[in-house]
């Protein structure tokens, strides 16, 4: 399942319908108060349904209280993991002159109603219900809802729901293109991305590379072009392709695979010489 399809209708879908049957819930159900039929479910960032709950005064109601990601597993996998917390909470008796009893018996409804849900949600999964393909059962968890009571004396449970997923592509057609060009070597070269590696003069405290130096390791170089000046003057960059053939040409030059981490001077840096490296994409 990708990204734009977990994200999160058609689980709210789901659990709308769930709350429409549970007989505890009776979301869209007439009663006195909501002859049109009372709002007990509130979708994801809906203070439209919130604020319908409160006026319908439902005794028993499930939100979709939040939704949050992770990246899982290795960079290869793309996988990720998208929770839902679903809130489910029951309304406290007033007037019982047992405040504690009336909070215990809201938080056992509540509780009840979670695991008539999540156990419909189980038997449903295990049945293929396209909506909940991608859940990870083995993962669920269950805490008390935090500063209760929640709303107008409501008191319950927040069941953490995850489900498994995948990274979407990166496109280039998303994206406006930031190349721009420089020349190097009278040529214009296409970047995206130019800044300084390193400066510093041949033989000083803290430089690079000392008089005789042929090789500078750095995990910077890695997937990256290069452009080397010495003393102002441009480099040429074998970059190891087998494009150019060197031999018995150039004595100075740098060699650089793009891939690699390393950078080869060839022909000795001199001391005192100022070295400049500039890396690019």
């Amino acid at each position: 399942m990708s990204v734009e399809s977990i994200y999160i209708d058609g689980v709210q879908d789901y659990l709308e319908d769930a709350c429409e049957l549970n007989k505890l819930v009776g979301h869209n159900k007439p009663t006195d108060v909501a002859p049109d039929g009372q709002r007990t479910f509130a979708r994801f960032e809906s203070e439209e349904h919130i604020r319908a709950i409160v006026n319908c005064a439902g005794k028993n109601i499930v939100v979709v209280a939040d939704c949050f990601g992770q990246r899982t597993g290795e960079v290869d996998d793309q996988s990720l993991v998208y929770t839902l917390q679903l809130l489910f909470a029951s309304k406290k008796e007033t007037g019982t002159g047992n405040e504690t009893a009336a909070i215990n018996d809201a938080i056992k409804t509540a509780e009840k109603i979670m695991f008539q849900f999540w156990t419909k949600m189980e038997k449903d999964f295990q049945e293929g219900c396209n909506a909940l393909e991608d859940l990870q059962p083995e993962r669920v968890t269950w805490n008390p809802i935090q500063d209760q009571p929640w709303l107008d004396d409501y008191y319950g449970w927040i069941l953490s729901i995850p489900f498994g997923t995948y990274m979407p592509e990166y496109n280039d057609a998303d994206w406006d293109s930031a190349e721009t060009s420089i020349v190097i070597d009278d040529q214009d070269t296409a970047i995206r991305t130019f800044k300084l590696f390193a400066r510093f003069e041949v033989g000083a405290t803290g430089a690079l590379l000392n008089e005789g130096d042929t090789l500078i390791i750095h995990n910077k170089l890695a997937d990256r072009n290069v452009l080397c000046l010495a003393d102002g003057k441009p480099l040429p960059v074998d970059d190891m392709t087998g494009n150019v053939d060197w031999t018995g040409s150039i004595d100075r030059r740098v060699k650089h695979l793009k891939s690699s981490n390393e950078l080869e001077f060839i022909g000795s840096v001199k001391t005192a010489e100022i070295i400049e490296i500039y890396i690019y994409t």
